[in-house]
Protein backbone atom coordinates (compact mmCIF):
# COMPACT_ATOMS: atom_id res chain seq x y z
CA UNK A 1 0.00 0.00 0.00
CA UNK A 2 1.28 3.43 -0.79
CA UNK A 3 1.79 6.36 1.84
CA UNK A 4 1.43 10.15 1.33
CA UNK A 5 2.32 12.49 4.16
CA UNK A 6 1.62 15.86 4.22
CA UNK A 7 2.73 18.41 7.07
CA UNK A 8 -0.15 20.70 8.35
CA UNK A 9 1.18 23.91 9.21
CA UNK A 10 -2.06 25.34 10.65
CA UNK A 11 -2.43 26.96 14.04
CA UNK A 12 -1.21 24.89 16.57
CA UNK A 13 -0.16 22.77 14.69
CA UNK A 14 3.03 22.37 16.94
CA UNK A 15 2.72 23.38 20.24
CA UNK A 16 4.72 24.56 23.35
CA UNK A 17 6.41 22.01 25.10
CA UNK A 18 4.57 21.67 28.71
CA UNK A 19 6.25 23.12 31.44
CA UNK A 20 9.91 21.48 32.38
CA UNK A 21 9.45 19.17 29.37
CA UNK A 22 11.65 18.75 26.07
CA UNK A 23 8.01 17.44 24.12
CA UNK A 24 5.80 19.18 21.32
CA UNK A 25 2.79 18.28 19.75
CA UNK A 26 2.57 17.65 16.05
CA UNK A 27 0.29 17.42 13.40
CA UNK A 28 -0.04 15.65 10.14
CA UNK A 29 -2.10 14.28 6.95
CA UNK A 30 -1.49 10.85 6.23
CA UNK A 31 -2.76 9.23 3.20
CA UNK A 32 -3.37 5.62 1.42
CA UNK A 33 -3.38 5.14 -2.11
CA UNK A 34 -4.85 9.16 -2.32
CA UNK A 35 -7.07 9.16 0.01
CA UNK A 36 -7.31 9.94 4.12
CA UNK A 37 -6.46 6.72 5.70
CA UNK A 38 -8.48 6.02 9.24
CA UNK A 39 -7.53 3.50 11.94
CA UNK A 40 -4.46 3.06 14.01
CA UNK A 41 -1.34 2.88 12.71
CA UNK A 42 2.54 2.94 14.25
CA UNK A 43 4.96 5.29 13.24
CA UNK A 44 8.84 5.82 14.13
CA UNK A 45 10.39 9.30 14.17
CA UNK A 46 13.88 10.19 13.57
CA UNK A 47 15.74 13.51 13.24
CA UNK A 48 18.33 14.12 10.68
CA UNK A 49 20.69 16.92 9.50
CA UNK A 50 20.11 16.79 5.94
CA UNK A 51 16.51 16.70 3.72
CA UNK A 52 18.40 13.26 2.18
CA UNK A 53 20.92 10.95 2.98
CA UNK A 54 22.86 11.05 6.15
CA UNK A 55 22.38 9.44 9.61
CA UNK A 56 19.89 10.04 12.43
CA UNK A 57 20.71 12.49 15.29
CA UNK A 58 18.30 10.98 17.42
CA UNK A 59 15.14 9.04 17.74
CA UNK A 60 11.92 9.52 19.31
CA UNK A 61 11.08 8.20 22.88
CA UNK A 62 9.30 6.21 22.75
CA UNK A 63 10.43 4.80 19.53
CA UNK A 64 7.41 3.00 18.24
CA UNK A 65 4.43 5.26 18.63
CA UNK A 66 0.62 4.70 18.45
CA UNK A 67 -1.39 6.86 16.58
CA UNK A 68 -5.31 6.76 15.52
CA UNK A 69 -5.29 8.25 12.23
CA UNK A 70 -8.95 10.06 11.73
CA UNK A 71 -10.19 10.89 8.39
CA UNK A 72 -6.20 11.25 7.27
CA UNK A 73 -5.41 13.55 10.27
CA UNK A 74 -3.49 12.91 13.40
CA UNK A 75 -1.34 14.64 16.17
CA UNK A 76 1.40 12.63 17.66
CA UNK A 77 3.62 13.81 20.96
CA UNK A 78 7.41 13.74 19.99
CA UNK A 79 10.62 14.23 22.46
CA UNK A 80 14.25 14.16 21.35
CA UNK A 81 15.60 15.52 24.25
CA UNK A 82 17.74 19.51 24.02
CA UNK A 83 20.64 17.83 22.60
CA UNK A 84 19.50 18.11 19.56
CA UNK A 85 18.75 21.77 18.41
CA UNK A 86 21.71 23.53 19.19
CA UNK A 87 20.66 25.95 15.86
CA UNK A 88 21.60 24.11 12.92
CA UNK A 89 18.44 22.75 10.47
CA UNK A 90 16.58 19.56 11.14
CA UNK A 91 14.61 17.31 9.77
CA UNK A 92 12.14 15.06 10.55
CA UNK A 93 11.98 11.50 9.05
CA UNK A 94 8.75 9.50 9.59
CA UNK A 95 8.09 5.92 8.99
CA UNK A 96 4.76 4.26 9.13
CA UNK A 97 2.58 0.90 9.10
CA UNK A 98 -0.79 0.10 9.72
CA UNK A 99 -0.75 -3.78 9.71
CA UNK A 100 2.06 -6.03 11.17
CA UNK A 101 5.26 -5.98 9.00
CA UNK A 102 8.07 -3.54 7.80
CA UNK A 103 7.80 -0.32 8.50
CA UNK A 104 7.22 2.37 5.82
CA UNK A 105 9.82 5.41 5.10
CA UNK A 106 7.40 8.56 4.09
CA UNK A 107 9.20 10.69 1.73
CA UNK A 108 10.40 13.59 1.18
CA UNK A 109 12.02 14.24 5.11
CA UNK A 110 9.86 17.18 6.56
CA UNK A 111 11.66 20.57 7.55
CA UNK A 112 11.31 21.66 11.34
CA UNK A 113 9.42 24.75 11.98
CA UNK A 114 11.42 26.71 14.49
CA UNK A 115 9.07 26.30 17.37
CA UNK A 116 10.49 23.43 18.85
CA UNK A 117 14.16 25.26 18.93
CA UNK A 118 12.37 27.76 21.29
CA UNK A 119 11.30 25.50 23.93
CA UNK A 120 14.70 24.94 25.56
CA UNK A 121 17.93 26.95 25.85
CA UNK A 122 20.53 24.25 25.94
CA UNK A 123 23.48 25.55 27.38
CA UNK A 124 21.28 27.29 30.74
CA UNK A 125 22.32 23.94 32.60
CA UNK A 126 20.45 23.95 35.71
CA UNK A 127 19.05 27.52 34.98
CA UNK A 128 16.83 25.46 31.87
CA UNK A 129 13.61 27.02 31.43
CA UNK A 130 10.95 27.43 29.14
CA UNK A 131 11.60 29.70 26.01
CA UNK A 132 9.11 31.79 24.23
CA UNK A 133 8.79 33.18 20.21
CA UNK A 134 7.50 35.74 19.52
CA UNK A 135 8.36 37.53 16.36
CA UNK A 136 12.01 36.30 16.02
CA UNK A 137 12.82 37.53 19.75
CA UNK A 138 13.48 34.66 22.25
CA UNK A 139 12.17 35.52 25.92
CA UNK A 140 12.18 33.24 28.90
CA UNK A 141 11.06 33.58 32.82
CA UNK A 142 13.56 31.88 34.25
CA UNK A 143 17.35 32.63 34.93
CA UNK A 144 20.03 32.48 32.73
CA UNK A 145 23.40 31.59 33.17
CA UNK A 146 26.68 32.58 31.17
CA UNK A 147 29.80 31.08 32.02
CA UNK A 148 27.62 29.42 35.51
CA UNK A 149 25.44 26.82 35.35
CA UNK A 150 24.03 28.62 39.02
CA UNK A 151 22.62 32.09 37.74
CA UNK A 152 21.66 34.52 40.74
CA UNK A 153 19.98 37.31 38.67
CA UNK A 154 17.64 37.65 35.44
CA UNK A 155 21.09 37.46 33.31
CA UNK A 156 24.41 36.59 35.55
CA UNK A 157 27.08 36.70 33.24
CA UNK A 158 30.81 35.37 34.74
CA UNK A 159 33.66 36.79 32.56
CA UNK A 160 34.18 39.59 30.68
CA UNK A 161 31.73 41.28 28.46
CA UNK A 162 32.91 42.89 24.86
CA UNK A 163 30.22 45.13 22.47
CA UNK A 164 29.97 46.36 19.56
CA UNK A 165 29.62 44.90 15.81
CA UNK A 166 33.81 43.80 16.52
CA UNK A 167 33.71 43.35 20.25
CA UNK A 168 36.10 46.30 19.96
CA UNK A 169 34.28 47.71 23.43
CA UNK A 170 35.05 46.07 26.54
CA UNK A 171 31.93 46.23 29.39
CA UNK A 172 32.61 48.35 31.91
CA UNK A 173 32.44 47.20 35.73
CA UNK A 174 32.64 48.05 39.15
CA UNK A 175 33.43 46.26 42.50
CA UNK A 176 30.18 48.17 43.43
CA UNK A 177 26.46 47.68 42.38
CA UNK A 178 26.60 51.46 41.37
CA UNK A 179 23.86 53.54 40.30
CA UNK A 180 24.95 56.71 37.95
CA UNK A 181 22.93 59.96 38.35
CA UNK A 182 23.83 62.81 36.07
CA UNK A 183 22.23 66.18 35.35
CA UNK A 184 22.45 69.71 34.14
CA UNK A 185 19.79 72.27 35.63
CA UNK A 186 19.72 76.04 34.39
CA UNK A 187 19.77 79.00 36.30
CA UNK A 188 16.05 80.58 36.98
CA UNK A 189 14.87 82.21 39.78
CA UNK A 190 11.76 80.05 39.99
CA UNK A 191 11.46 77.44 39.59
CA UNK A 192 14.67 76.03 38.28
CA UNK A 193 14.44 74.14 35.08
CA UNK A 194 16.08 70.26 34.17
CA UNK A 195 17.54 69.95 31.27
CA UNK A 196 19.42 67.12 30.94
CA UNK A 197 19.02 63.83 33.34
CA UNK A 198 16.43 61.97 35.10
CA UNK A 199 15.98 60.12 38.47
CA UNK A 200 16.18 63.55 40.19
CA UNK A 201 13.95 66.87 41.23
CA UNK A 202 15.33 70.12 42.19
CA UNK A 203 14.78 72.93 44.38
CA UNK A 204 15.52 76.22 44.76
CA UNK A 205 16.15 77.14 48.03
CA UNK A 206 17.99 80.81 47.51
CA UNK A 207 20.14 82.56 45.03
CA UNK A 208 22.66 79.87 43.81
CA UNK A 209 21.15 77.36 46.24
CA UNK A 210 19.60 74.21 44.97
CA UNK A 211 18.40 70.96 46.74
CA UNK A 212 18.90 67.78 44.27
CA UNK A 213 16.74 64.93 45.65
CA UNK A 214 17.15 61.24 44.24
CA UNK A 215 14.03 59.53 43.81
CA UNK A 216 14.71 56.72 44.12
CA UNK A 217 17.52 57.36 47.11
CA UNK A 218 20.88 55.76 46.84
CA UNK A 219 21.76 52.83 49.13
CA UNK A 220 24.14 54.69 51.30
CA UNK A 221 25.48 58.58 50.57
CA UNK A 222 26.57 58.74 46.93
CA UNK A 223 29.68 60.16 45.67
CA UNK A 224 29.08 63.87 44.03
CA UNK A 225 30.67 66.31 42.18
CA UNK A 226 29.73 69.23 40.16
CA UNK A 227 30.41 71.96 37.54
CA UNK A 228 29.10 75.43 36.20
CA UNK A 229 28.84 76.31 33.12
CA UNK A 230 29.97 79.91 33.29
CA UNK A 231 29.03 81.50 29.76
CA UNK A 232 30.13 84.67 30.48
CA UNK A 233 34.30 83.00 30.70
CA UNK A 234 36.65 84.44 28.38
CA UNK A 235 40.26 85.13 28.17
CA UNK A 236 40.34 88.59 30.04
CA UNK A 237 37.23 87.86 31.93
CA UNK A 238 38.06 88.70 35.71
CA UNK A 239 34.80 86.77 36.99
CA UNK A 240 34.63 82.90 37.62
CA UNK A 241 31.79 80.72 38.88
CA UNK A 242 32.12 77.49 41.42
CA UNK A 243 29.81 75.23 42.42
CA UNK A 244 30.35 73.56 45.84
CA UNK A 245 28.67 70.38 47.47
CA UNK A 246 26.76 70.12 50.83
CA UNK A 247 25.25 68.00 53.30
CA UNK A 248 25.28 64.98 50.68
CA UNK A 249 22.83 61.96 52.07
CA UNK A 250 21.57 58.90 50.46
CA UNK A 251 18.66 60.83 49.50
CA UNK A 252 19.61 64.34 48.68
CA UNK A 253 22.51 66.88 48.38
CA UNK A 254 22.58 70.29 48.36
CA UNK A 255 24.48 72.41 45.24
CA UNK A 256 25.81 76.08 45.81
CA UNK A 257 26.73 78.06 42.80
CA UNK A 258 28.79 81.13 43.96
CA UNK A 259 30.72 83.88 41.48
CA UNK A 260 34.02 85.14 42.38
CA UNK A 261 34.64 88.42 41.25
CA UNK A 262 37.91 90.74 40.83
CA UNK A 263 35.91 94.11 39.32
CA UNK A 264 33.65 96.46 41.53
CA UNK A 265 30.40 95.65 39.57
CA UNK A 266 29.97 92.32 40.77
CA UNK A 267 30.20 91.28 44.03
CA UNK A 268 31.49 87.95 45.05
CA UNK A 269 28.97 85.87 46.51
CA UNK A 270 26.06 83.15 45.88
CA UNK A 271 25.00 83.64 42.47
CA UNK A 272 22.43 81.51 40.11
CA UNK A 273 24.09 79.48 37.41
CA UNK A 274 23.90 77.04 34.86
CA UNK A 275 25.46 73.99 36.67
CA UNK A 276 26.32 69.94 36.07
CA UNK A 277 26.65 67.42 38.50
CA UNK A 278 27.38 63.26 38.91
CA UNK A 279 26.33 61.79 41.20
CA UNK A 280 27.42 57.99 41.86
CA UNK A 281 26.45 55.52 44.63
CA UNK A 282 25.31 51.77 45.68
CA UNK A 283 21.95 50.76 44.09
Amino acid sequence: MKYLFHLVLMSGAVLAARAQSTAFTYQGRLAASGSPFSGFAEMQFALFGAPTGGTAIAANTPAIAGVNVSGGLFAVSLDFGVAPFLGEDRWLEIQVRTNVGPFATLTPRQPLTPTPYALYAPTAGTALGPWVSRGGNLATAAKVGIGTTLPTEALDVRGDIRLGDRGEYPALAAEEDLRIIRGTVRRSPSPPIITLGFGFTVTREGEGDYLITFDPPFASEPSVTATVDDFEESLTDVDFYVAGIFAATRSSVRIRTRVHSASAGLPTGPRDALFHFIAAGPR
